[in-house]
């Protein structure tokens, strides 16, 4: 894998790290200390009331289910940005799979087959004419997910590297307050129009090593994109059964005559869901 996508692979691996324990960490920490905080003790001894007091809880719970809710509906469409991505790329790699399949006929060929070498010659530029299609019309919401030079002005991403010729560019996902990074690599420096540089060429005698090490490099970016799909699918999940927890929570206080503390109301629905509140891989 050349340096670039070492870098890349890099930066997945750090937000991986970085969103996972943010949501199995700080988003739940933050709902359960919110709820638990001694507002509660301030809410009874002002109003006096235990049904108050069941109402105000009951109305934080909701409200905490649907800021869960909503994280995890952003989540999932980060999750959708990646597997666009991560398809595109898996597609670029069987195309260069193919094309050093053409170039491995073409140098088996002597001199005297210049018919067939034209042949080979029009279908490996037929290839990367593919790849540069790929890399131009991947896209979502509007959004340029391989083509670097789609992101100069696009307020939505944030650019890494020189504005010009980036070599990455970052999505943030909002999930609750706070926001995590989505980053996609720029794929025109490498792979976009092969066809014109000379150590793709089908005449030279090093391109099955090139192209083999090309092929090698998208399809590393692809398994990097598809495993950080994987990650966010599950998290997207998590965040979606906390908001069920909670949301359950909540009519249970409702229905209790007596009251109940909400310490002893999430227990009980945490003990009978093991793991689901705080998934470490959530």
């Amino acid at each position: 894998m050349n340096a670039n996508l070492t870098q890349m692979a890099l930066q997945l691996s750090m937000q991986d790290m970085f969103s996972s324990s943010w949501f199995s960490n700080a988003l739940m920490s933050k709902v359960w200390t919110e709820m638990m905080r001694s507002s509660v003790t301030g809410l009874i001894r002002n109003t006096g009331g235990a049904d108050l007091v069941g109402a105000a809880l009951g109305g934080r719970l909701r409200g905490d289910a649907a800021m869960l809710r909503q994280a995890s509906s952003n989540v999932s469409e980060a999750q959708s940005m990646m597997h666009v991505a991560a398809e595109a790329v898996g597609n670029i790699a069987g195309q260069l799979k193919e094309a050093h399949k053409l170039a491995n006929e073409y140098l088996a060929l002597g001199l005297d087959d210049a018919s067939m070498r034209a042949a080979l010659q029009a279908q490996y530029e037929s290839i990367s004419k593919n790849i540069d299609c790929i890399i131009k019309s991947t896209m979502y919401n509007g959004i340029a997910l391989l083509d670097g030079r789609a992101w100069k002005g696009d307020e939505r991403l944030s650019v890494i590297g020189d504005a010009t010729d980036p070599a990455a560019a970052s999505a943030h996902i909002q999930a609750g307050d706070s926001s995590f990074p989505l980053t996609f690599s720029n794929m025109i420096p490498e792979f976009f129009d092969i066809v014109s540089k000379s150590k793709y060429a089908l005449d030279n005698d090093d391109v099955l090593t090139a192209l083999s090490s090309l092929q090698s490099s998208a399809q590393s970016l692809a398994d990097l994109y598809v495993g950080r799909a994987g990650s966010l699918r599950s998290q997207a999940t998590s965040l979606q059964s906390q908001a069920n927890i909670l949301d359950e929570a909540a009519a249970q206080r409702a229905r209790t005559p007596a009251p109940v503390s909400p310490e002893n109301v999430l227990l009980n629905l945490i003990l009978r869901d093991s793991g689901s509140m705080f998934s470490s891989k959530g």
